[in-house]
């Protein structure tokens, strides 16, 4: 059991972008497809479940700043990552 449940998970994580393109994001537009405000999984934007240890630290501190300082609300800390790429695009 374990076996088969490792093994579906390693093909999801290998296809994560397929996953993403089509269901909820059309890669031609880069516009979402669909209701904008629908719940996508994180990993299909980043196509990873993972990251190494300094990355996420350096991610966790910005995040926990944007936090403290009120630019992103605390139940809501994935919208760091949408504040810090907006400002990298518009840059």
């Amino acid at each position: 059991m374990a076996t088969a449940l490792g093994l579906i998970l390693a093909v999801f994580e290998r296809h994560l972008g397929e996953l993403r393109d089509g269901v909820w994001f059309d890669p031609e537009t880069q516009e979402p497809v669909g209701h904008a405000h629908r719940l996508v999984p994180i990993e299909t934007v980043l196509e990873t479940r993972s990251m190494p240890a300094d990355a996420a630290a350096v991610l966790t501190r910005a995040v926990n700043k944007l936090v403290q300082t009120g630019e992103v609300p605390a139940d809501q800390r994935w919208r760091a990552l949408e504040l810090l790429a907006a400002d990298y695009l518009a840059g």
